[in-house]
């Protein structure tokens, strides 16, 4: 007669897989009750415990009910602490209505902590998302500690501006600036999930605001005035860092590193017309390497060809150890049709810098623009 349970003589199935399955079979059902009790608690608490991490981790904005998460997660785990009578009800056969009452008990919280794991599983594959980031401006309104025994969590209560002044309520996170405080003026960073969900990546301070109230007290402040070019940036908003950036060098004339940098992150946001005119301001401050050639690398993109080739060979002669120069302006000289130049330069960077594949590839097509 077939045992209980076995199903398996009706689906052919290999031979290593049977015997695999009825190890496992037997590692989980076979086992004495202390150890059976063992493996079934340390899976729940493992399930509690990656569960209440998901929550907090993968937080999504707009439903407060989901900070009351990790509270439905410790009453469970204390719960299935509770039921560890299930075990010793063999010992009391005189009482089968205590039996079926924590049986259904039992079998109720685990389909529940089912779902709990389910939910968190689902925030998890949300979080899966490689969507643009987003800024919320919010304020703090209020922080709250809670303290469960096995779990302590802290709560935060934002009110949004936009896009309608809302108040949501989220759990704390390890990446979320120290030292908030309630009445503080923050931002959420969001990303969209892949299930349609806001997650919260972090919450920090506003720093926007934070200079600005800095250039209220002190207009000359030069740390908020680099830092505002920064951020502008940073946030793909170039329109106000180049705006800043023409306040910073009015009040400071021998500011050139934040408009490089400004420069070079125009270069690479493809902003090519942007980028020379700020990186022409920089290098009427300073003729240093870098400088010059963060301009004609910008140049050179842009398709002002014949003052890039000037503006790197003056680069070259300021460090003639530096094969960056060299590298571009073969890539200069070949577009003008100046194959020698080019030929000049790709040389000098595997002198520099032996083994580069690409430039001795070029090297070897020169040929083939000469006829």
């Amino acid at each position: 007669m077939t045992r209980p349970g076995r199903f398996t003589h009706w689906i052919v199935l290999p031979a290593w897989l049977r015997v695999f399955l009825r190890g496992l079979g037997d590692m989980l059902f076979g086992q004495s009750p202390v150890r059976r009790y063992r493996w079934t608690y340390a899976a729940v608490a493992a399930l509690l415990a990656f569960s209440t991490y998901s929550f907090s981790t993968y937080r999504v904005l707009g439903n407060g009910l989901v900070v009351l998460l990790p509270v439905v997660g410790t009453v469970f785990g204390y719960l299935w602490a509770i039921l560890l009578a299930d075990e010793l009800l063999d010992l009391f056969p005189g009482r089968p209505w205590v039996l079926r009452i924590v049986q259904h008990l039992k079998w109720w919280s685990l389909g529940l902590m089912g779902s709990y794991g389910v939910l968190a599983l689902g925030l998890w594959v949300n979080s899966t998302s490689s969507a643009p980031l987003e800024n919320i401006p919010a304020r703090i309104v209020a922080l709250r500690t809670v303290d469960l025994g096995p779990v302590a969590y802290r709560t935060v209560m934002v009110e949004t501006v936009a896009p309608q002044p809302a108040r949501q309520v989220l759990l704390g996170n390890a990446l979320d600036q120290p030292g908030l405080y309630a009445g503080q003026e923050v931002q959420l960073i969001i990303r969209r999930g892949v299930l349609g969900l806001s997650r919260v990546l972090r919450i920090h301070q506003d720093m926007e605001k934070y200079y600005l109230r800095m250039l209220e007290v002190a207009p000359e402040a030069r740390v908020a005035l680099e830092a505002l070019v920064g951020l502008y940036a940073g946030d793909g908003k170039f329109a106000q860092a180049i705006a800043w950036d023409t306040t910073l060098r009015t009040r400071y004339p021998d500011e050139y590193e934040t408009t490089l940098h400004l420069g070079k992150q125009l270069t690479d946001a493809k902003r090519f017309a942007e980028a020379i005119t700020i990186l022409r301001q920089a290098a009427g401050i300073s003729r240093e390497y870098e400088v010059l050639y963060a301009l004609g690398y910008a140049l050179a993109w842009g398709r002002e060809r014949e003052e890039a080739a000037q503006i790197l060979r003056e680069a070259t002669v300021v460090d003639p150890t530096d094969w960056r120069a060299f590298y571009s302006l073969g890539y200069v000289y070949a577009a003008l049709g100046r194959v020698p130049e080019a030929k000049a330069a790709w040389t000098t960077v595997l002198e520099l810098l032996p083994n580069f594949p690409e430039v001795e590839q070029n090297l070897r097509g020169l040929p083939a623009q000469t006829s």
